[in-house]
């Protein structure tokens, strides 16, 4: 975890205030059976933002913090995504997005997707937020 002096723990807080204002869909947890780098999850948000928009047209946005696994050798992403109410069920979009971006290979035939309703109280918006003063995270709102 890392270490924030007092101000530096205002600004996350006010970070993690202003998401948990916004009426997100659902938060997500994302990993690739190849792993990610910083570069490569990036590309990766980006291209799942244009897969999802093009199967969804009225998704509204997505914020994502890439951050690393403990190991530090790759990295894992954390999404909160807005879509506008509609008969399909958001973790049926996000998921069928994740899979057509991130296609799984080698020994490992699966992503790790974990789609759940984002819900205000729950603390998504402080957990997304949690690493954002760090050099190891790279993150974006699309």
């Amino acid at each position: 975890m890392t270490h924030y002096t007092t101000r530096e723990r205002v600004n996350v807080n006010a970070y993690a205030d202003w998401l948990n204002s916004e009426p997100w869909s659902a938060f997500c947890t994302f990993t690739t059976s190849t792993g990610l780098s910083l570069k490569k999850a990036r590309r990766t948000m980006e291209t799942f933002k244009e897969v999802l928009t093009a199967k969804h047209a009225s998704i509204t946005k997505i914020f994502w913090v890439a951050e690393p696994f403990r190991d530090r050798r790759d990295y894992h992403v954390h999404a909160l995504v807005q879509l506008a109410p509609s008969e399909v069920l958001a973790s049926e979009l996000i998921t069928s997005a994740w899979h057509e971006v991130c296609k799984p290979s080698g020994y490992k035939m699966y992503n790790r997707i974990m789609v759940q309703e984002y819900i205000k109280d729950l603390g998504a918006h402080y957990y997304i937020s949690k690493n954002l003063r760090s050099a190891a995270v790279d993150y974006d709102l699309l």
